[in-house]
Parts: C-alpha cells; sequence; structure tokens
C-alpha cells in the first residue's frame, strides 16, 4: 500500500470515487490503481505488480482528468544476494544476520526468512 501525503487534496464530490494513482507515462505506458482517501486526507493505492528494476512517475487524480505533476517517483527494484553471515544460526532467532548485495532499498518493511536446503520449509 502506497500513502501519498500532499495539499489541497479536496475531492470535487463529497464521495470521492474518482481517486486515482497513476505509475509511468501516459498515455502509452501508464499503469492506472483505484486510489482511496482516507480521513486524514491522504491518498491511498496498491504498487502495482512490475516486472523490472525501474523509477517510474508517481502522480495522483481526484477527478479522473487532471493529475497532480510534482516529480514524485516510484521505485521498483530487483535485490541480488551477493553473501550472507554468519553461516551458523542460534535456533532461537537471536542471531544478527549481515546481508551483502545489490539493490536493496530501506522500504521499512524488511523481512528474511531462513530454511534447510536439507528440510526445506
Amino acid at each position: 500500500m502506497i500513502t501519498v501525503s500532499g495539499t489541497n487534496f479536496v475531492c470535487p464530490d463529497s464521495a470521492c470515487k474518482n481517486v486515482k494513482c497513476r505509475f509511468g507515462e501516459p498515455p502509452h505506458s501508464a499503469i492506472y490503481v483505484e486510489g482511496e482517501m482516507t480521513s486524514e486526507g491522504k491518498i491511498q493505492c496498491l504498487a502495482p505488480v512490475y516486472v523490472q528494476p525501474d523509477i517510474l512517475r508517481l502522480e495522483v487524480t481526484l477527478n479522473d482528468v487532471d493529475y497532480s505533476h510534482d516529480n514524485k517517483t516510484f521505485g521498483y527494484f530487483d535485490p541480488y544476494i551477493i553473501d550472507a553471515y554468519p553461516r551458523l544460526l542460534y535456533v532461537d532467532g537471536s542471531t544478527k544476520v549481515t546481508i551483502k548485495g545489490l539493490g536493496f532499498v530501506d522500504s521499512g518493511e524488511t523481512k528474511a526468512m531462513y530454511a534447510n536446503p536439507d528440510n526445506p520449509l
């Protein structure tokens, strides 16, 4: 879920039924996603599935006609792990693991899952 903050987010109708997020460049390479105005006056929408690392322009509309034009972007990155250590972990989950690689972005939602190749999850 993406939350867009800004000023002057006022829907032309009381229902805010035409809120959308646009990813990419119109008219041929844009992806349109339905959005929602929150009670805090922010716009939320789901990030669309995108299959390659890229940075797309992100714009919003409240009336399905006029879009924001403030040079905001949304990035899709394809992380690649080069190394991870230590090789042995405590079973209680207390081991701090360092992962080195490329294409990592601090999204605030980083998660990891570890499995034994001899006993997959």
